[in-house]
């Protein structure tokens, strides 16, 4: 479950988002806190059920949206977050990326499929990626890491990415 926190006044505000953190077998971590100041709300106060039949959030708060589609073809939609990684994201909502490196490109797990109509929106892959992605038996061109993907509503809004089948 993911939940938000925000205070405004007349001169700033600031938000404090908590993403749940999961190890690669599911298991709860924790909780991840990030700040931001003077930026719009996203989410809800508090988004109550663990697994909702659809994500609640105020598209007119968040930072456009995406769509993520998982394993078994059914298609989330997701608030984007302006400063934060598609992986942050897709964790944040229990999506099953398990991302165990934590965003440091160096295991590969959050491997997606970015639709092709964003591929020259997005940014070009580091070393680091491409070195992931070519060690990879699932990739494909449209291949990405969702931790390198860092969101940006005027160049990601409506970016549909699908997640890639797990590699051991």
């Amino acid at each position: 479950m993911a939940t938000a926190f925000h205070h405004q006044n007349n001169r700033s505000m600031i938000r404090i988002l908590s993403l749940p953190q999961r190890n690669a077998g599911g298991k709860a971590l924790g909780y991840c806190s990030r700040v931001f100041t003077n930026l719009d709300v996203v989410m809800t106060e508090s988004l109550a059920a663990e697994k909702p039949d659809a994500i609640a959030f105020d598209e007119e708060l968040a930072d456009g949206t995406l769509t993520v589609i998982d394993r078994t073809g059914v298609a989330h939609r997701l608030p984007g977050v302006d400063g934060m990684s598609l992986m942050e994201i897709v964790r944040g909502f229990d999506l099953p990326i398990p991302a165990t490196c934590g965003g440091a490109a160096a295991c590969g797990t959050c491997h997606v499929f970015a639709d092709a109509r964003y591929g020259a929106r997005l940014p070009k892959p580091t070393e680091e990626e491409n070195w992931q992605l070519d060690h990879l038996i699932a990739a494909r061109s449209e291949s990405r890491l969702a931790c390198q993907i860092i969101w940006n509503k005027g160049l990601l809004d409506g970016l549909v990415v699908t997640l890639a089948p797990l590699e051991q």
